[in-house]
């Protein structure tokens, strides 16, 4: 269990600054979600707790779309 709170710390407190308890659970309840959408795991052969069809390419371009209120992101194809 005390890695998730080492992840927790690196991968999102560090980076925002906290204002209080609600918007401490905001950020945790979002943090958790894009955990599980699109964080992979070893134990999962490289797969996300959450699985998800993969996105044959299209034409267009891949985007970065923000998650946890901007520190991570996830990418998917923009369409044309």
């Amino acid at each position: 269990m005390w890695p998730v709170f080492g992840s927790i710390r690196r991968d999102m407190l560090d980076h925002v600054m906290v204002l209080n308890d609600q918007h401490l659970t905001r950020l945790l309840t979002e943090y958790v979600s894009y955990d599980h959408r699109f964080c992979t795991r070893l134990s999962l052969d490289m797969d996300c707790p959450e699985t998800r069809a993969i996105e044959p390419p299209e034409a267009g371009q891949v985007i970065a779309v923000p998650e946890v209120g901007g520190p991570h992101h996830h990418h998917e194809w923009q369409a044309a």
